[in-house]
């Protein structure tokens, strides 16, 4: 064989080794992708209204999804080029993830360790971002996406036009693996076998746990040699446990849902070459003498996420308590329907019924889970899905029930287990008490100061906007439409932040809101001066608008105080329209100062000045921000000064106009000072120096309008 064909035989080989390991990567993985969702535009995290939703729905049986996140940054305006800025990405299935990317506390009382939240920190430079998550609940899954949170002490404050206006554009994508092989058991069937191969390496079986089950566990039996492993899933509304079969048998003892959903047992030959799979379901039925059903009935109101579930007795139409055996565990079970009822905040309380004789020694520990019912241990602690934790409700008398929160609860059926105990005195049991709220000490010998006793309980069970349809003393609820999702958020006001408007970290203290507040307004004060010259050299309509300014600038500030507390608004004046004036007159100021300045004569004078009264008010309508609504005074102003000035030395057959005084002194000082407070206004505001640099560009307007206001002899 010739070199030529031995390099034919070679590349056929290799030819032939590609071909069979593609063959083998098909056959083992099916990927489909079944959503897209472009054109998702992001927004600073400035609270959770500001957070854009986007919303996929993962099949059932899935072996894995895949989320894959594009985001880009797009112009459209201003001048330069846009740069990359951080993006964060939040995802979970279910409900919204509740997420706090400032750092911000939350003072309610809130369910801990609910359904896991993935993350994703990107920067908005169109690379893929990628996660991949094995055995997916099926159902709901919710991505909220927003340009990452940045101190505001250390923000800049852009102003418009300076710089290129982009915004952050997020493209989302899901797929789909699906498995080579399902299987469905029977409800009285137990056990199948698999087989799994390097070409078919996945299998999902599906099963539903029994109601009354207490636990499950799951035996496999694995034909598996050395260096084998089998990746182990179960996941049913949420993913049960996770592990890996190295062994060729293993039984893992797991909490499934007792509200009737299929189950999944996803199993991945993750290395070695072959193995046959047994499995094997046992479920144990609880004790049904234990529990005692409480039914409850739902009330839905016509708003969006409000729903209440009451304890009703045949003969009341309102909620009434209920009555729990001592030694026994009442089980009240609601469910809440998935999208339309998940935007809001759903909150759990429970007291005693208030009777006559004297219930200061009972205490109640209520469970809350999702998907199955958690049971209440002797010394009061919630046992469920992963093992112990401290109780989620403890009420100790009827006067003061205990509440918690669950924002944006995920759809399923909810359980809540109550258990009654009565402690040996009022002062409480400080070893139960240490393991229902501190989760210390459980371990130990139960605790003998308590012991069940009967009780007559209250629970309320209901679902509204934000906390209870509030936002505390500093903020407001809104609801937000937000693709398709209605979520419900906390406008946070004066510095507070956070789910409730409870953190108080960028609150100014009152020296520093007084002392803003004075800078801001009492600057203007500035403007005296230019009202005064503008009277003594008969400049009677510039002096009226240089009064203006100062008026609105005045209560533009007062009113836009950061502190509620100390602002005020003038005639009760909404803060639109004071800042309005404060924009158009600073405008008007502009313009009229740089008309007087040409001194062109009365009737051209004047009728530059109406001129711009007409377009600058729309201009001040379109975009008061825009840099351009600053330019167009400016711009056309300075064109009129030039031009005039230049008919004026030629008529004169001398370039010395105006007089020397204004040319040597007035202007260039006029001018210089009016720089300064432009760079002070365009490139030196943070949120933390606000109201100094501010002041110092109202200082610098109105000292600059002062000087560079001509005397009607220095334009002769």
């Amino acid at each position: 064989m010739g070199p030529l064909q031995h390099r034919y035989m070679m590349m056929g080989l290799i030819v032939l080794a590609w071909a069979s390991l593609h063959r083998i990567s098909t056959l083992a993985s099916t990927t489909e992708i079944i959503a897209r969702q472009p054109d998702n535009e992001l927004y600073d995290f400035l609270g959770y209204e500001y957070v854009t939703v986007v919303h996929f729905v993962v099949p059932e049986g899935a072996v894995s999804v895949g989320f894959k996140f594009i985001s880009t940054e797009e112009k459209v305006g201003g001048v330069g080029k846009c740069y990359p800025r951080n993006v964060t990405i939040n995802f979970k299935s279910g409900s919204l993830p509740l997420v706090s990317p400032d750092g911000s506390k939350i003072e309610t009382k809130v369910l801990p360790n609910r359904r896991r939240i993935y993350t994703i920190e990107s920067q908005s430079n169109d690379f893929e971002h990628l996660s991949n998550i094995p055995a997916p609940p099926p159902g709901d899954w919710y991505v909220i996406a927003y340009r990452s949170w940045v101190d505001p002490n250390d923000e800049q404050i852009k102003q418009a036009g300076l710089a290129a206006s982009c915004k952050t554009v997020l493209e989302a994508e899901m797929s789909i693996e699906h498995p080579d092989f399902t299987f469905s058991l029977g409800p009285n069937a137990s056990a199948h076998s698999v087989q799994l191969t390097r070409q078919v390496d996945s299998s999902v079986t599906e099963f539903r746990v029994p109601r009354n089950t207490n636990a499950s566990s799951l035996t496999l039996n694995s034909t598996c040699a050395e260096n084998c492993s089998i990746s182990v899933h179960v996941t049913a509304a949420d993913l049960v446990f996770a592990d890996k079969l190295n062994a060729t048998s293993d039984t893992y003892h797991f909490r499934g849902f007792n509200d009737g959903s299929l189950h999944y047992v996803t199993l991945r030959l993750e290395s070695g070459n072959a193995s046959d799979v047994t499995l094997e379901l046992v479920h144990q039925p609880a004790d049904p003498g234990l529990l005692q059903v409480v039914k409850l009935t739902r009330k839905t109101l016509p708003d969006f996420f409000m729903f209440d579930y009451d304890h009703l007795s045949p003969r009341a139409d309102n909620n009434e308590p209920f009555n729990l055996t001592a030694g026994s565990l009442a089980l009240l079970r609601f469910q809440v329907g998935p999208v339309y009822d998940t935007g809001g905040t759903l909150s759990i309380s429970m007291r005693l019924a208030e009777e006559e004789e004297d219930q200061s020694s009972i205490r109640l520990v209520g469970c809350l889970s999702l998907g199955y019912y958690s049971t209440v241990g002797p010394m009061g602690s919630c046992h469920g899905q992963k093992g112990s934790r401290t109780a989620d409700v403890y009420s100790r008398n009827h006067s003061s029930p205990d509440v918690v929160y669950v924002p944006y609860p995920e759809p399923g059926t909810w359980y809540l287990t109550i258990r009654a105990f009565g402690v040996a005195n009022a002062s409480g049991c400080e070893c139960f008490e240490d393991c229902a709220l501190n989760g210390t000490g459980c371990g130990e010998p139960a605790c003998d100061c308590v012991h069940g006793v009967d009780a007559r309980i209250e629970t309320i069970i209901q679902s509204s906007f934000c906390v209870d349809g509030h936002c505390g003393d500093h903020g407001v609820c809104v609801k937000r439409l937000n693709r398709g999702s209605v979520v419900a958020a906390c406008h946070c006001t004066g510095g507070y932040r956070g789910f409730d408007c409870a953190d108080d970290a960028y609150v100014m203290s009152d020296w520093r809101a007084v002392t803003s507040i004075v800078l801001l307004t009492c600057s203007n004060v500035a403007f005296v001066g230019a009202v005064v010259a503008a009277i003594k050299r008969h400049y009677y309509t510039e002096a009226l608008v240089y009064g203006t300014v100062m008026f609105f600038s005045t209560f533009y500030h007062a009113c836009d105080a950061a502190d509620e507390e100390h602002s005020f608004c003038l005639f009760g004046l909404s803060l639109n329209v004071l800042q309005f004036g404060d924009f158009y007159s600073a405008l008007l100021a502009i313009w009229l100062t740089l008309v007087a300045m040409a001194s062109m004569g009365r009737r051209v004078t004047s009728f530059c000045q109406m001129l711009g009264v007409i377009v600058l008010a729309m201009g001040a309508e379109m975009d008061r921000m825009a840099l351009w609504v600053f330019l167009l005074p400016a711009f056309f102003g300075f064109g009129l000064v030039v031009v005039s000035w230049a008919l004026k030395c030629r008529q004169k057959g001398t370039l010395a106009y105006p007089a020397r005084a204004y040319r040597l002194f007035y202007l260039p000082a006029g001018l210089v000072i009016v720089l300064i407070g432009l760079v002070c206004f365009a490139f030196l505001q943070t949120r933390s120096n606000y109201y100094i640099v501010h002041s110092v560009w109202h200082v610098c307007v109105a000292v600059g309008a002062a000087l560079l206001l001509p005397s009607r002899e220095h334009m002769l």
